[in-house]
């Protein structure tokens, strides 16, 4: 039904359903790409988000251990004020990876959070990263997450973004 309601972003990478390794089911989606040419790469499939609370969930596979030079968003949360519009995205919050754990990244106050307790994320196994939003526009929202159940991640007081269009994604970036 269109970018509102959600798709992907591939940029310099590879997006594609695959049965190489699957957590459940049949199929996952795989996401490749080669860094050695030191650019962006990025892909993210996204839906809306829900005004009020709900929960946000995926799992996630990496084959091997890997150190990004600036940083790696696999999940996270935005803005579009024309939805569907990617040069109108405005970032929000994001999970993301440093060379062993998860820390979180606020775009619109530029704040990182280090996972506490810091949990290293597995290789070679599936883990799932899931996240509470309390989104209440124009008020203050708040943000949960859990790795593998385990709580990581209380953040309150998150400026809620005045765009009618919210997003959350997963991927990477």
């Amino acid at each position: 039904d269109g970018g509102a309601a959600g798709g992907e972003y591939v940029h310099s990478a590879s997006l594609q359903a695959s049965t190489e390794q699957a957590h459940t089911g049949s199929y996952s989606a795989k996401i490749s790409f080669d860094t050695s040419d030191n650019q962006n790469h990025w892909a993210e499939l996204y839906r809306p988000l829900v005004i009020g609370a709900a929960y946000y969930s995926a799992w996630f596979y990496l084959d091997a251990a890997h150190a990004p030079a600036v940083y790696w968003t696999l999940f996270n949360f935005f803005s579009e004020s024309t939805a569907g519009d990617l040069a109108q995205r405005r970032g929000l919050w994001d999970l993301n990876l440093n060379a062993t754990s998860l820390y979180f990244y606020d775009e619109i106050s530029g704040q990182f959070a280090d996972a506490s307790p810091p949990m290293t994320y597995p290789i070679a196994r599936w883990f799932q990263i899931e996240a509470y939003v309390d989104l209440a526009p124009p008020a203050a929202s708040h943000l949960s997450v859990w790795q593998d159940g385990s709580l990581i991640l209380e953040r309150g007081n998150l400026q809620s973004p005045p765009d009618a269009s919210l997003y959350f994604g997963v991927g990477s970036q």
